[in-house]
């Protein structure tokens, strides 16, 4: 176990050394790893929608699993942590990401997850709230 955990961390660790990965990069590595790392995180808190988008175009062409929605959820909630950190003013209001959680209600069947998929929308739109309350 810790062998394998070790390999894992290795890999991860070559494959972003000494290169910068885009977006749709890193979100593809969390979703095929199920692990988090923290330059996703830091990563995708200055792109608010725009990680959604990247994570749409991953997410495309798969039949997507239980195990890949809450990593999802994860990007998404780490998207819109901060949305001060959002450049783009567009990408501070969650039109794809709310499709996104939409679809992810759709397609589980597991009513935990349906519950942070519904979690995930509140503090989402709580967050956009904050930052622009009209």
């Amino acid at each position: 176990m810790k062998r394998a955990l070790f390999l894992l961390l290795s890999v991860s660790v070559i494959e972003g050394f000494g290169q910068t990965l885009t977006s749709e990069e890193i979100i593809t590595n969390a979703l095929r790893t199920g692990m988090i790392e923290g330059g996703l995180t830091k990563h995708v808190r200055a792109e608010g929608d725009e990680a959604a988008v990247q994570l749409t175009k991953v997410l495309a062409e798969r039949n997507v699993k239980d195990t890949e929605i809450d990593i999802s959820l994860i990007v998404l909630s780490d998207a819109f942590s901060d949305l001060k950190l959002v450049e783009a003013v567009s990408d501070r209001h969650p039109r794809t990401a709310l499709l996104l959680l939409k679809y992810f209600d759709c397609i589980t069947r597991d009513p935990a997850l349906r519950g942070r998929v519904a979690d995930a929308r509140r503090s989402i739109v709580d967050a956009v709230a904050k930052l622009d309350p009209r």
